[in-house]
């Protein structure tokens, strides 16, 4: 007790000082509306499974553009995924914490049941292809194996990647950062990897994380920053590292150089195509995090491009009471949205408010359930692979929906 009340105030420490010269993203202004500012966008999402279906053209006066559209026929009202942030390798086998590494054990097992009895339910894990955990006062976790164990690609991780394929296409696994771990400066935005990093320093940590998932035989399509760390202290470096990826700067200069010859390395290492180096959407907003921190940037409740990438926006959390869940989803359904549900892969609800406990799960039945009673067949369940796959197919012309 006595260790940890000390820790606790060195890190007080630690964040007053840096706070006066760095951005403190994780100080937030509360009373922002999730809704201010939200207009109603006609979207007809896909009722079927892939999100595939007939597409016909509809013109907007209004708007004077174009888009794809599904047909009315099999068509739903609103998109509905549950994603969960820092699944990993780690376990009670070999951490203190469990992030879901342990098969049919913990957490990992926890999610297998709430996906056995809700077959309608897709979920996108953001996974730590490395993870190197610290805790909230800066200090790493206890762990048993060494580091190099943690990899998402080590050959004794095989029965997890197993597991993880044998939920396909129910279940995605993206990309939640490299180690999810800065250490500098100290203990200070610890869990934010990115947010200190150069363009160049982002631009190597996306190559190794994608090398990871490559040799664990893994397919990637979205890419979520640990602790909605995009850069506000480092000019937003890995907003550029992705874009470099993702080939939408004009003029990239040498990271763009290193980005295409990491591409042709792991192509001939992995025997995979170029395209598949790059991101078909990043997660990179909550309504009061990441792009839309200090002001927003981007919608709350539709997917939207924001300088080249696709942005599939957070909107509701497990930490929130129920009622206030409720009365949300409602809303975005309402409007047509996306509603985005996370939470954290731990099964400890007490220590991590929005892990899989015993009291989160009851809100997530709670939302299926009224789901179920208030818009029965006209919820899309999908991943947020399936989301932007569907989005990239729409979007068409200057006019398309993002």
């Amino acid at each position: 007790m006595v260790r940890h009340n000390l820790l606790r105030f060195l890190n007080g420490l630690a964040t007053r000082f840096y706070a006066r010269q760095y951005r403190d993203i994780f100080r937030k202004d509360f009373s922002r509306d999730l809704f201010a500012g939200e207009v109603v966008r006609s979207i007809t999402w896909p009722a079927s499974a892939d999100g595939s279906g007939p597409l016909r053209q509809s013109y907007s006066e209004a708007s004077g553009v174009k888009a794809r559209l599904a047909e009315a026929s099999g068509v739903a009202r609103a998109a509905f995924n549950l994603n969960l942030d820092d699944f990993s390798t780690q376990s009670r086998r070999n951490s203190r914490y469990d992030y879901g590494g342990a098969v049919g054990e913990g957490v990992n097992k926890i999610l297998g049941g709430l996906m056995a009895a809700h077959p309608e339910l897709r979920v996108t894990l953001f996974a730590v292809p490395c993870a190197h955990y610290v805790n909230s006062h800066g200090i790493f976790y206890g762990t048993t194996w060494h580091k190099g164990r943690f990899s998402l690609a080590h050959p004794a991780n095989r029965p997890l990647i197993a597991w993880l394929k044998s939920l396909a296409p129910r279940l995605e696994v993206a990309i939640h950062g490299y180690h999810h771990f800065r250490s500098w400066p100290p203990l200070f935005l610890a869990a934010a990897e990115f947010e200190f990093a150069s363009r160049e320093e982002s631009l190597e940590r996306l190559c190794r994380a994608l090398d990871i998932f490559a040799s664990a035989g893994l397919s990637v399509s979205g890419f979520r920053p640990p602790a909605w760390g995009i850069g506000y202290n480092s000019d937003f470096g890995l907003l550029s590292a992705l874009r470099d990826l993702s080939g939408q700067d004009t003029d990239l200069g040498r990271s763009r150089d290193n980005a295409q010859q990491h591409a042709r390395t792991i192509e001939h290492a992995h025997g995979r195509n170029q395209d598949q180096t790059s991101f078909k959407y990043v997660s990179a907003s909550s309504p009061l995090s990441g792009l839309n921190w200090d002001r927003k940037r981007v919608s709350n409740i539709y997917p939207e491009r924001y300088e080249g990438l696709l942005n599939l926006p957070q909107n509701v959390s497990l930490a929130w009471p129920t009622e206030r869940i409720l009365e949300t989803v409602s809303k975005i359904v309402q409007m047509g949205g996306l509603v985005s549900l996370m939470g954290h892969m731990n099964a400890e609800d007490h220590w991590m408010e929005d892990g899989l406990g015993p009291r989160n799960l009851a809100k997530i039945e709670a939302v299926l359930e009224y789901l179920r009673r208030e818009h029965a067949g006209k919820i899309w369940f999908a991943t947020l692979a399936e989301i932007a796959d569907f989005w990239h197919r729409i979007a068409h012309g200057p006019g398309a929906p993002c």
